[in-house]
């Protein structure tokens, strides 16, 4: 079955691919016989595979990403699901399967042991008391969709405008619990209550995935996807999670390198299926 989505350059693969599932994929989920019991972690029901085409994070390699079904009926199961490797598209789950290249690398920040760097706790202080986060129910709303447009325009000049069904279908639909978290400056600033960014959680018993935030170019120089990431890492500590996950990096990508300035951290290895603890080799003085 060959499927077509657009891949689009800028975020990795978890926040930078945005089409819209294809007509094809909802098919045979339509028409699929398989009864719930049926589904199981260890045996992920595939439904396609996009054609190979350009990367757009290594322009040297070629890209392919297959989408999964996965029934999950608990947070643990889902917990199960990252430690795997798999992202969430909606209601589908989805993995890079390139055929000459796995730098597409899970990673994920253990939240007990993660202390802020220098520079990432002089962002903090940037931020203080001249911002709210407001968590939400998970729905499009008008003001969402317009900066989820914006933000996907500076990502590719090419990229197509959302409508709120889209977005929906794309972020909103989910199997798993999903929290919407809503960053503003604060009404009574300078920038009075404007929206900063926008972050889609998901929740598992022991784990949380970072599985999309976009943000406000016009902030761009206030690194709001780095602050995100941070209070969403304390978010997790006061509620007893294990693990943030952070999505894919790819380590010749410029547009990942913030990622792995979160320390310590872990990434996993396609190969072994292990997770392998990164001290501070990325610049930890930084």
């Amino acid at each position: 079955m060959a499927l077509k989505p657009k891949l689009t350059a800028g975020d990795p693969y978890p926040s930078g691919y945005t089409e819209k599932v294809p007509p094809e994929v909802h098919q045979l989920m339509s028409s699929s016989t398989h009864e719930p019991s049926d589904f199981f972690l260890a045996a992920p029901i595939l439904l396609g595979e996009t054609p190979e085409d350009t990367c757009p994070y290594l322009a040297q390699q070629r890209a392919t990403l297959a989408f999964y079904k996965i029934i999950l009926p608990s947070g643990r199961d889902f917990d199960s699901a990252l430690e795997n490797g798999f992202r969430r598209h909606g209601s589908l789950f989805y993995q890079p399967v390139c055929a000459a290249c796995r730098e597409c690398v899970p990673i994920r920040v253990g939240v007990v042991d993660f202390a802020p760097s220098k520079s990432q706790r002089r962002l903090l202080r940037r931020y203080t008391s001249s911002y709210e986060v407001r968590i939400l129910e998970p729905k499009p709303q008008d003001e969402h969709v317009e900066l989820f447009n914006k933000h996907a325009k500076m990502v590719s000049s090419s990229a197509q405008a959302f409508s709120s069904g889209d977005y929906g279908e794309f972020l909103v639909d989910s199997d798993v619990e999903t929290r919407l978290l809503e960053y503003r400056f604060s009404a009574g600033g300078q920038n009075g209550g404007k929206l900063i960014g926008v972050s889609f959680l998901d929740l598992g018993e022991k784990a949380v995935s970072s599985c999309y935030f976009f943000w406000d170019p016009e902030f761009a120089d206030m690194s709001p996807g780095t602050f995100s990431a941070l209070w969403e890492i304390d978010w997790c500590r006061q509620r007893g999670y294990r693990y943030y996950y952070l999505g894919y990096w790819i380590r010749d990508c410029q547009s990942m390198s913030y990622k792995s300035r979160f320390q310590p951290h872990e990434r996993r290895d396609w190969n072994s299926g292990q997770w392998v603890r990164e001290p501070s080799e990325e610049g930890r003085t930084s």
